[in-house]
C-alpha cells in the first residue's frame, strides 16, 4: 500500500488536498502541528471515505523535524509515493520591524524542512521505482515583493529547486510539480498579519487543489492556478524590473488597507 503524505494538512490547501485525494480512495499520512486538528480531520475522512489514514504531529519550524517525520514513516513501514509539501508561513511588514526568530521559522519551514522532506522521500521514491511530489510555492516567487520580501524569496527558492529536480529526476520516474497559487481563501493572510478587506475575489481552495491534481496527472512541471495569477506570474517580464518592484511595494505597504 502506498500513501500520500501531506504537510500542513489540518486546514486550508493541505486539508483540501486530503479531502480530494480521499475521494479518490488514496491512503493518507496527515502532518501538522496540532494533533487535535489532525484527529478531527482523520475522523471526518474515515467516516466519509473509509480509507487508511495515519496522523503524524510535527512542527516543521524545528530543526530535525523533517527527518523525525521521515523516520516515523520508515519505522511504520509506510511507503510514500506522493509527497505534498504544503506547510508554509509568511509575515508581512517592514523587514527591520519583524522578529528575526519569526523570520528564522519562516526560512526553516518554507525552505529547509521542505528541502529535507524532498531529499529524504525523493530518495525513497527513486529506490522504489518512482513517485510524485507537489511543492506548494506561490505567484509571489516570481518577483521581489517589498514588505513581503523574505516570503517571496523563499517561494522563489521552492520554485527554482523544484523545477531543477523535476528535470534531474524525470528519468528516475519521480515527477515534481510546482504549484503556484495566488491569493486564496485560507487563514494564510491572517497568520501573515494582514488585516481583512474584501477577499471575495480570492480563489477557492477547491479550485487550487483541483488544478494542481489535474496538472499532476498531465505531468506538468509548474501550474499557476487562476487566470489572473497567470498574468501576474508572467507580466513582470514585460516591464522594467525597478518598476515592477516599486509597484509591488506600493501594493504591500500598509497591507492592512490594501489586502
Amino acid at each position: 500500500m502506498s500513501y500520500a503524505l501531506i504537510t500542513g494538512a489540518s486546514r486550508g490547501i493541505g486539508k483540501e488536498f486530503a479531502l480530494q485525494l480521499a475521494r479518490e480512495k488514496k491512503p493518507l499520512i496527515l502532518v501538522a502541528r496540532s494533533e487535535a486538528d489532525l484527529n478531527l480531520l482523520a475522523s471526518e475522512i474515515k467516516s466519509k471515505f473509509q480509507i487508511p489514514i495515519e496522523i503524524v504531529p510535527a512542527d516543521l519550524s524545528q530543526t530535525g523535524a523533517a527527518k523525525k517525520l521521515y523516520e516515523a514513516c520508515i519505522s511504520k513501514n509506510l511507503k510514500v509515493d506522493l509527497l505534498i509539501n504544503n506547510a508554509g508561513v509568511g509575515y508581512a511588514g517592514d523587514f527591520e520591524k519583524q522578529s528575526f526568530s519569526d523570520l528564522q521559522n519562516l526560512m526553516q519551514i518554507n525552505m529547509m524542512s521542505l528541502s529535507e522532506m524532498t531529499y529524504l522521500f525523493g530518495i525513497e521514491m527513486i529506490k522504489n521505482g518512482g513517485g510524485k511530489i507537489i511543492q506548494v510555492a506561490s505567484v509571489a516567487g516570481f518577483q521581489p515583493i517589498p514588505y513581503f520580501g523574505l516570503y517571496a524569496a523563499t517561494k522563489s527558492f521552492v520554485l527554482h529547486l523544484s523545477e531543477a529536480l523535476n528535470e534531474e529526476w524525470k528519468k528516475k520516474n519521480v515527477h515534481v510539480l510546482t504549484l503556484c497559487p495566488g491569493p486564496t481563501k485560507t487563514h494564510f493572510f491572517d497568520a501573515a498579519k494582514m488585516r481583512k478587506k474584501n477577499r471575495d475575489h480570492y480563489e477557492s481552495v477547491e479550485s487550487v487543489v483541483g488544478n494542481a491534481l489535474k496538472a499532476l496527472d498531465k505531468r506538468k512541471m509548474i501550474v499557476v492556478s487562476g487566470w489572473f495569477n497567470k498574468v501576474r506570474a508572467t507580466g513582470y517580464r514585460f516591464f522594467p524590473r525597478t518598476w515592477v518592484v516599486r509597484v509591488a511595494g506600493m501594493v504591500l505597504k500598509g497591507n492592512d488597507k490594501s489586502l
